[in-house]
C-alpha cells in the first residue's frame, strides 16, 4: 500500500540474496517495482531487516531516495512485512506497507 500510488494489489516478484562476503546483509532486487536493475541493501538481525539509509536508484530519468525502512521475517520464513518511506524527489514521501511473500 502506498500513500502516493494508493495502490492495494500491486504483485510484483523481487529477488532476495545474501550479499557476497557479509552474510549479515541481504541484496533486494526490483525494490519499490522500480525493474530487476534496482537493489538496495539490508541488514538482517535475528527477524529484523534494517534498509541501509538514504539508498539512491534512478529509473526513467527519476530519483528516488530509500530513505529508511525495516522488514519483520515471519516465524515460517514464508513472508516479510515491510515499512518504508521513499523520496521520489517530487516533494511528498511516500510511505509505504508491503508483504513479500515467498513463491
Amino acid at each position: 500500500t502506498s500513500e502516493i500510488y494508493k495502490s492495494t494489489a500491486s504483485v510484483y516478484y523481487a529477488n532476495i540474496s545474501i550479499a557476497p562476503n557479509d552474510s549479515s546483509r541481504i541484496i533486494i532486487s526490483d525494490f519499490y517495482n522500480l525493474g530487476s536493475g534496482n537493489e538496495v541493501i539490508g541488514i538482517v538481525e535475528g527477524n529484523r531487516i534494517e534498509l541501509v539509509a538514504n539508498q539512491e536508484y534512478t529509473h526513467l530519468s527519476s530519483t528516488y531516495i530509500f530513505k529508511n525502512g525495516t522488514g519483520r521475517i515471519a516465524t515460517d520464513y514464508q513472508s516479510i512485512q515491510w515499512e518504508y518511506t521513499v523520496d521520489d524527489q517530487s516533494g511528498i514521501l511516500d510511505h509505504v506497507t508491503a508483504t513479500y511473500t515467498r513463491d
